[in-house]
């Protein structure tokens, strides 16, 4: 992705509490190398011990990542 998408952000439209860890939704924001702009909605759970993320799951729409495949 590093390589593909240049520009990156993430706008967080929500992080939660949970038990072990946290919740975000968020928008990752970015250019592809043609120069077209590129969005694509994602939600990571994180479980947290000591003050350290120790798992990350990231859950997206396969459809949506297509852009990066190119």
């Amino acid at each position: 992705m590093a390589h593909k998408l240049s520009n990156r952000r993430y706008d967080v439209l929500r992080r939660v509490a949970i038990p072990g860890g946290f919740m975000q939704q968020h928008v990752l924001r970015g250019t592809l190398s043609d120069g077209s702009d590129f969005e694509m909605p994602a939600c990571i759970v994180c479980q947290v011990a000591d003050g350290r993320i120790t798992l990350l799951e990231e859950y997206l729409d396969p459809a949506q990542a297509e852009g990066l495949r190119a």
